[in-house]
């Protein structure tokens, strides 16, 4: 019995070096795979880094010799009439960025105080003519009645139907309770068909007083005769028209800024758009607010100070 139990220890012993063993292979091959993977990131990590730092080393290069053409394209005859069209260039934008922020506030401030100059009666029977116009409690009234009239004719149609057949005119008494039958499922339909008849006529006539008021239409006539536009009708941002009376200009202002900011692509004198100012309405010949009419006049006489960004038409 001790011999076995010694030689059962050694068996146990025996496999646990042989175990160990193996831990020692496994995490060996452990560790091999997890340097080779550290070596492995460490390589993508500096392979990357030397991708970024060659690309910023070429936009550096790029942008130098992008800059360094650019200061001899400066100096070239292109450049230096490039210059001299930008400074021109950013002069006009900014006065008709001048212009146009005045030109609105302008007719901002003419609408309010064309309609602080209407008298009150007038301004309320302006804003109290749409809704007289409309008459929506009347048209109402009108699609409610003839609504219960649709109710009333199919709820009078169901009961003849139901008491029609099968003879039942003979079996629903004498012919008095017919009678007040009859008019008991045929007055409601008629009376609220009355009843909606009269709502429309109603409104018809009340519209058609109004419509007949004659001081409405004087009164506007009026205030268009004076100041051109009608006050009480348009928004508080109208603009009644352009200072300068060209639809083009928007494009030829757009095309003026791509240029301003086209440095970069070297453009040559050729391509450069004459700068000039358009004329200005002439004030005295358009029934304007008096504030429009002032600031039109300004306009001119700056343009008539700025004859180099004037257009030969301007005279």
């Amino acid at each position: 019995m001790v011999n076995e139990y010694y030689k059962a220890v050694k068996n146990t012993e025996k496999l646990t070096e042989q175990n160990a063993a193996q831990l020692k292979s496994i995490n060996t091959a452990t560790s091999i795979s997890a340097v080779a993977n550290v070596a492995t990131a460490v390589n993508s990590s500096r392979q990357t880094a030397l991708q970024a730092e060659q690309l910023e080393l070429d936009r550096q290069r790029t942008q130098a010799e992008h800059n360094y053409h650019l200061a001899m394209w400066r100096q070239s005859d292109n450049g230096l009439a490039y210059a001299e069209w930008h400074g021109e260039a950013q002069q006009l934008l900014q006065t008709f960025n001048e212009r146009h922020h005045a030109w609105t506030t302008a007719w901002a401030q003419a609408i309010l105080a064309a309609r602080a100059e209407i008298p009150k009666e007038e301004s309320v029977r302006f804003k109290t003519r749409r809704r007289a116009l409309r008459q929506l409690p009347l048209l109402a009234l009108a699609l409610a009645t003839s609504l219960a009239t649709a109710i009333a004719i199919w709820i009078s149609i169901y009961a003849f139907t139901e008491v029609t057949k099968d003879a039942g005119w003979t079996q629903s008494g004498s012919l008095a309770n017919v009678v007040v039958f009859i008019l008991m499922f045929t007055l409601p339909p008629l009376c609220l068909l009355a009843l909606t008849a009269f709502f429309v006529f109603r409104r018809h006539q009340k519209i058609k007083r109004v419509k007949a008021d004659s001081r409405f239409g004087l009164e506007q006539a009026a205030r268009i005769a004076r100041w051109g536009i009608d006050p009480l009708a348009v928004a508080n941002d109208f603009v009644g028209f352009n200072w300068y009376g060209e639809e083009d200009l928007d494009a030829y202002i757009q095309r003026v800024r791509a240029l301003c900011q086209a440095e970069d692509q070297f453009p040559s004198s050729s391509i450069l758009v004459p700068l000039t100012l358009p004329p200005v309405v002439a004030p005295d010949s358009i029934v304007v607010p008096l504030e429009i009419r002032n600031l039109l006049h300004a306009f001119r006489q700056r343009q008539v100070g700025d004859a180099a960004l004037v257009r030969p038409d301007e005279y």
